[in-house]
């Protein structure tokens, strides 16, 4: 290291000794977690054997001798790679090494499967549901040791935005077992609720009452450890948005929409179609199944978005952005799927086409509910984005969310019209061909009229969208450039950004204090003078003015 006036000069490291250490790293934390399970199942094996052997059962000699040898084999191994990685944390590099985070990570979430899976044999054994799992309780004592000793070091870590994707994936494995479990046993509860017996209920074909009810506990504890205990009040990054918007409240209303619109189309069907049965047992055998996944989602829908809503700004935020227009997303497929249903039952109609247990009626059915559940949704979500947009147009308008929404409406419309016109005109042509056009025709291609049909009824409706998006944009007022010259603060200063789309950027001269100044001053200063491009604004003797400025790239050297 070399020094000079006003800068200190190191010289530059050389790449070979992080590529070596990266390939150490490799080896030594791959080769740490395999010896990790391997001592683990041998370890877990060998108790298993010896409590069965108090308990008077017989153990098999080759799993004696499988697990003996991965214990004496593993063990000795697991300490000496232990040894290595302890001499290698003298590097200050080594804690925060991506090799170490994800061994960790890797390490906790293997043993929480493991421990998620004995743990539920073990409640199923004390709700009567199975033998007794001596092979469980040895399993969940050494992999229960196995998970706390990692993630003990995973609390102590120095970086622990790192593990950011281990509370994640965490957090949804808990999400889903809670939700299975409680599905199953409301399931379970509106059974007995109809009229099924209680016996019947808990004993037979239905004992997987009694399993929900393990899965439910098990998956509660795993999502209390992740989510409640350490990610819920966290940083609300990246990750921590995709976990709520993306996985929680995306999968859940996917699962309210269609456990909720299949059940609610059996009902129709039974009141005012034709079912195919008169034996209401067997044919709404079905129906708590489809009730619990609906109410389910619905829960677990309205506690994510209630936990959304805490503590997010006034201001709309691309956080809301991302929410409305997945669920728009989500709610104008639904929609979309009603609409091409609906067509086609109008062809079936037409056709005349009937069966004994299956007519147009039926079919309408199907489709005034899957419009029924999408429209409104779809409704409610898009009217707060058109709320902002006339709010706040060039904020709305620019925002990559919406683009994004809009390009993957007119996209994916466009394919499905595609592939409709080539499976209709197939139909068409063939019959046309074979001399056989007819009501068969119009049945035949019902279903690619109907895709046709509510694919472009999205398509045109978003397109229109999309063109007074770009006459807004076209029309944008504000500045590409602006340098703040002892106006105001960086904080500002990436506040104007954001709402300009452009660049801002704060200088102070060193002996200068920077002249506080609110934002609306700044705005109606820029803003009034439209014409003006690239610009800096400064204090003036207490009072704001604007300097038009041009940019231009420097000569190049030599010139």
């Amino acid at each position: 290291m070399t020094r000079g006036r006003g800068r200190v000069t190191r010289p530059p490291t050389s790449p070979g000794p992080a590529t070596a250490g990266s390939v150490r790293r490799f080896f030594q934390y791959g080769g740490l977690l395999v010896l990790d399970v391997v001592s683990a199942v041998g370890l877990s094996g060998l108790l298993a054997a010896a409590l069965d052997t108090i308990a008077g059962r017989g153990v098999a000699r080759e799993v004696l001798a499988r697990n003996l040898v991965w214990l004496t084999v593993g063990l000795p191994l697991l300490v000496l790679v232990v040894r290595w990685a302890r001499r290698s944390q003298q590097d200050p590099t080594e804690g925060t090494s991506l090799a170490r985070s994800l061994y960790l990570s890797a390490a906790c979430l293997v043993s929480l499967g493991v421990v998620a899976l004995s743990l539920h044999d073990l409640l199923a054994w004390v709700l009567g549901q199975r033998a007794p799992a001596v092979s469980s309780a040895a399993t969940l004592l050494v992999w229960g040791s196995f998970w706390g000793v990692h993630e003990r070091i995973v609390a102590r870590s120095a970086d622990t935005r790192a593990f950011r994707p281990l509370l994640v994936l965490g957090s949804i494995a808990g999400l889903v077992l809670g939700g299975l479990g409680f599905g199953v046993v409301l399931a379970g509860a509106l059974e007995r609720w109809f009229g099924l017996p209680s016996d019947v209920l808990l004993a037979g074909r239905h004992d997987e009452v009694r399993a929900g009810l393990a899965t439910l506990v098990v998956g509660v504890l795993v999502w209390w450890w992740y989510w409640i205990r350490q990610l819920r009040d966290a940083e609300r990054d990246d990750l921590w948005h995709a976990y709520v918007v993306l996985v929680a409240m995306a999968g859940s209303l996917l699962t309210l929409l269609s456990a909720g619109t299949l059940a609610a189309y059996r009902m129709a069907a039974w009141l005012l179609g034709r079912p195919g049965t008169s034996d209401a047992d067997s044919y709404f055998a079905t129906m708590p199944e489809l009730v619990a996944a609906a109410v389910t989602g619905a829960l677990v829908l309205g506690y994510h978005r209630q936990v959304l809503r805490a503590r997010v700004p006034s201001k709309r935020s691309e956080v809301d952005r991302v929410r409305d227009y997945v669920m728009a997303g989500i709610a104008l497929a639904t929609a979309a799927a009603g609409a091409c249903v609906l067509v086609a039952a109008a062809a079936e109609g037409l056709t005349g086409k009937r069966t004994p247990s299956h007519t147009a009626v039926d079919t309408a059915l199907a489709g005034v509910v899957l419009l029924a559940a999408g429209a409104p949704l779809w409704a409610f979500h898009w009217r707060s984005a058109r709320r902002a947009a006339k709010s706040d147009p060039q904020d709305e308008v620019a925002s990559v969310t919406r683009r994004a929404y809009l390009f993957l409406v007119l996209g994916l419309s466009s394919l499905a019209a595609v592939a409709a016109l080539l499976a209709g005109g197939f139909v068409v042509v063939s019959d046309i061909l074979a001399g056989r056009v007819g009501a068969a025709t119009l049945d035949g291609s019902r279903y690619p009229l109907g895709i046709l049909c509510a694919a472009g009824a999205a398509a045109a409706g978003h397109w229109v969208v999309y063109q007074h998006d770009r006459t807004v944009a076209g029309s944008r007022r504000g500045p590409r450039f602006v340098l703040l010259l002892g106006v105001g603060d960086p904080a500002m200063a990436r506040s104007l950004a954001h709402r300009w789309r452009c660049t801002v950027l704060f200088w102070t001269l060193p002996d200068q204090r920077p002249q506080p100044r609110s934002e609306n001053d700044v705005l109606a200063l820029v803003e009034g003078s439209g014409a003006l491009e690239q610009v800096v604004v400064q204090a003036d003797d207490g009072a704001l003015r604007s300097l038009r400025v041009e940019r231009s790239a420097p000569p190049p050297f030599g010139a």
